[in-house]
């Protein structure tokens, strides 16, 4: 039982929560491509069985999420969980200064991550800091945002769709987007929509899993692969199959490659006769 989930994460569990469903009913091993916000739904990559080592080689952008921004209060989580640390009062920008706000936003650029995440800082991660009240001022990372709209705003509420590089924080947008017009704000709902070729409208939720069964809900490695692969031939297959790379194969120095046979992914492979991981029978 080996694949990948396009689950869809309810926003009363945590990412990590979700999975450890998917590995209680699956029986396997399981983790997430991209971890949702603990109040936040949507689409979550989830691979299974020995389809967790592509996780780290899939590229999960863009990312599309939508959510709801409200002007008057920033937080020290930048979401509706944390405590209000700034305010501001009306009035409210009218929606010419939001989209031109969002023009500004949209693009290649950079973006200081909240205090409160996961990123790693030091070894440890900054919300474990945070929670033992150091000091975390993250340097800004570099995002892009491929496509930012306002599609509502009505009073201190603004609603948004993005369409963002892995790696870029909603609620550090939705500070950036208040800040350009002079605003605190802080994110109050929020749900991926999509995650590379995982779309909402597919995605499977944990009582259906719990109902079917995993097996009906798991898609191929094919589905979310975008690089190169390498077609062997049947004394190839054998030979990588067993660990031992074929004369005459070449494949590119470090770009990581699929060797196959018929759609069956046999190996990852970062350069000739190098091997990132070895699929003992095959990947469907």
């Amino acid at each position: 039982m080996d694949g990948f989930l396009n689950l869809l994460k309810p926003p009363e569990l945590s990412s990590q929560d979700a999975v450890a469903v998917v590995r209680r009913l699956s029986g396997r091993r399981a983790g997430h491509g991209g971890t949702l916000d603990p109040d936040a739904a949507g689409v979550l990559p989830v691979a299974v069985g020995q389809a967790l080592p592509l996780l780290g080689r899939v590229d999960w952008s863009p990312k599309t999420y939508w959510a709801r921004v409200r002007l008057g209060a920033a937080t020290d989580t930048l979401d509706a969980a944390g405590t209000v640390v700034a305010r501001s009062r009306p009035p409210w920008p009218g929606r010419d200064d939001l989209e031109r706000a969002a023009r500004f936003l949209t693009g290649p650029g950079v973006q200081i991550p909240p205090a409160v995440s996961s990123v790693k800082m030091g070894g440890d991660r900054a919300y474990r800091r945070v929670r033992r009240r150091e000091m975390v001022l993250l340097p800004p990372r570099p995002v892009d945002v491929r496509g930012l709209r306002i599609t509502a705003s009505a009073g201190p509420d603004v609603e948004l769709v993005a369409e963002v590089s892995s790696g870029t924080y909603v609620r550090a947008l939705a500070r950036d987007l208040a800040g350009q017009t002079g605003h605190a704000a802080h994110l109050v709902a929020l749900i991926r929509t999509a995650a590379g070729p995982f779309r909402i409208e597919e995605a499977v939720t944990l009582e259906e899993l719990e109902a079917d069964g995993m097996e009906p809900h798991l898609l191929s490695w094919t589905t979310v692969w975008r690089g190169p692969r390498a077609a062997l031939t049947e004394e190839e297959a054998t030979l990588v199959a067993t660990g031992r790379w074929p004369d005459g194969l070449r494949i590119a120095d470090g770009v990581p490659t699929a060797l196959t046979q018929s759609d069956r992914l046999l190996a990852l492979a970062e350069a000739t006769g190098r091997f990132l991981r070895v699929f003992p029978g095959g990947l469907g």
